[in-house]
């Protein structure tokens, strides 16, 4: 009951976080969602190779529009139901693990932190991707847990035990479809599996000993050697460390998830070590599972060229259940030593009482404090309450954009943008897109792309276009403004130079340039009103 309350709970507060402006890559799933009811493929448009990266969730993304409308909001419903059932999840297994009040507390946090509540409404499959790596891991958890207790061969014969080895494999499967850094989750789910190894041979006698060992350096011998033989391992270390242009300033920052982790939870991540201190006596293989786990992917994400928030988001819920299972052993030691110490049997109820007040009122405060120090959760109740300033997620708005940029496509020969998948799905049309890294990445042999268009990349495209075509307009994100990745120094200084600035709301965060057209006209035009973010977008021209 307390856990579908939990789930219900965090589900409302899914829906109801405030997210008006889409990131650039939901629009992939949004397009082809879109393409997937109308037309019965993931085909973005005409000509484009679909688009079938983590296909399953599209899949429920569509479904979800086909039930409640195709709006953004409808197609936010599978993260924020996945975001939800993390929290239930949580919170039932550290409840079998640790009790009542760890399970709690572990749930409460994913439940309202800045970085589940955020990407749990996002039309990406990060959230889902969380869900399915928690069950995987505390399935091979159990799974390990019964072998290291009971042998294998008793383990084998329990019903409970199949049941979390075949939620375990499902999941698994599900996670590694959705996201190749799956690999390093079941990496950090292989070292402890290694660390439980040595605990048992450390037991063993002198010729067991040497015997697994020989047996166990042969077997990983033997799997580098055949997987290095058919090039699996050249493959995943050229994913693994080839760096893209976006995050090309971190691709060696060692310390970039450390600074992630001290920005918005520095309470938990620098006081680690005494959370874990506090619930190791009683919950140690917990503890030492999720610390492994977090450790391990955390560090292992930190060697990885491409760098965001997002890659350790399934990772959080571990640091959560260890903060969780500290503070509630530290709360339940406290209470007890208050009640044997300051209260006798004998004592008077109004004695009683006052003294449990006064322990439950501190414990809350220093709670408070703890929580009010960790600033990824009062940045996510400001955000629920409407305190929008400042937001850390704020991005280009089109849908603000609207009633300036309307006219001016409707008469442009070319629409040139920095993020022209937006543009195809506010207003039906691409004709350009303006990406210094898209053009480094065009070779002549390059397949089929997801989105067809053309790409400019520097400033003498950009002139040659302007050759071509009598009127034009060039849309760019502030993010993209003098990026290298998009629109360089040089590129920006061109623009500047030969084209016509469009005013525009600055909450739009995005610049508008002109040429070849009476802009005086284009702007006396009637008024478009913006769509509400939560209504199907205009169909364009």
């Amino acid at each position: 009951m307390v856990a579908a309350l939990l789930t219900a709970a965090a589900l409302v507060l899914c829906l109801r976080f405030p997210n008006p402006t889409p990131q650039f890559d939901e629009f992939y799933h949004l397009l082809a969602a879109r393409s997937l009811l109308h037309d019965g493929d993931l085909t973005i448009n005409d000509g484009a190779r679909p688009y079938t990266r983590a296909a399953l969730f599209t899949y429920a993304v569509a479904a979800s529009q086909s039930v409640f409308g195709e709006t953004i909001t409808a197609a936010r419903v599978p993260s924020a139901l996945t975001g939800a059932l993390l929290v239930g999840a949580v919170f039932l297994w550290v409840r079998r693990r640790a009790g009542w009040l760890a399970a709690l507390l572990s749930a409460g946090t994913v439940m309202l932190t800045l970085h589940p509540l955020n990407y749990a409404t996002m039309v990406r499959f990060y959230t889902p991707h969380a869900l399915l790596v928690f069950l995987a891991a505390i399935s091979a958890f159990e799974v390990l847990d019964r072998w290291r207790q009971q042998g294998i061969k008793p383990a084998s014969r329990e019903k409970c035990w199949w049941s979390w080895w075949a939620l375990g494999v499902a999941s698994a499967l599900l996670a590694l479809h959705l996201q190749f850094t799956t690999l390093i989750a079941a990496a950090a789910v292989s070292v402890w599996g290694l660390v439980l190894c040595v605990r048992w041979w450390i037991k063993q006698d002198n010729t067991l000993k040497l015997r697994s060992a020989a047996a166990a350096l042969g077997a990983v011998v033997a799997i580098f050697l055949l997987l290095w033989g058919v090039g699996v391992l050249d493959a995943l270390l050229a994913v693994y460390r080839r760096p893209r242009m976006w995050s090309a300033h971190t691709a060696t920052d060692l310390a970039f998830y450390h600074r992630l982790l001290t920005n918005w939870y520095a309470p938990l991540w620098w006081g680690l070590p005494i959370w874990v201190a506090l619930g190791w006596r009683r919950h140690r293989e917990v503890v030492g599972f999720c610390l492994v786990f977090f450790l391990v992917t955390v560090g292992l994400h930190s060697l990885m060229a491409v760098k965001a928030d997002r890659y350790v988001l399934y990772a959080l819920p571990m640091l959560f259940v260890i903060v969780g299972i500290g503070a509630g052993e530290c709360s339940t030691f406290v209470w007890r030593y208050v009640q044997v110490r300051f209260v006798s049997l004998d004592a008077p109820p109004i004695q009683r009482f006052a003294v449990c007040s006064l322990v439950v009122l501190a414990l809350t405060c220093a709670g408070g404090y703890v929580w009010y120090r960790t600033p990824a959760g009062p940045r996510a109740v400001q955000l629920l309450a409407g305190q929008l300033h400042r937001n850390p997620f704020a991005r280009t708005d089109w849908n603000a954009a609207a009633p300036t940029l309307r006219p001016f496509l409707e008469r442009a020969d070319i629409a040139v943008t920095s993020a022209g998948i937006k543009s195809l799905y506010y207003f039906d049309r691409l004709d350009a897109a303006l990406s210094h890294q898209g053009k480094q990445q065009l070779t002549t042999d390059t397949q089929t792309p997801t989105v067809l268009s053309e790409t400019l990349g520097d400033a003498d495209d950009l002139a040659a276009v302007r050759e071509q075509h009598r009127c034009g307009v060039v849309a760019i994100e502030d993010e993209h403004w003098r990026h290298p990745a998009f629109v360089t120094d040089a590129t920006a200084d061109w623009i500047e130079t030969n084209l016509t600035t469009v005013p525009i709301t600055r909450a739009a965060r995005l610049r508008v340039f002109t040429w070849g057209m009476d802009d005086r006209t284009a702007m006396a035009d009637d008024a478009i009103q913006p769509n509400n973010p939560h209504d199907p977008p205009r169909q364009g021209p």
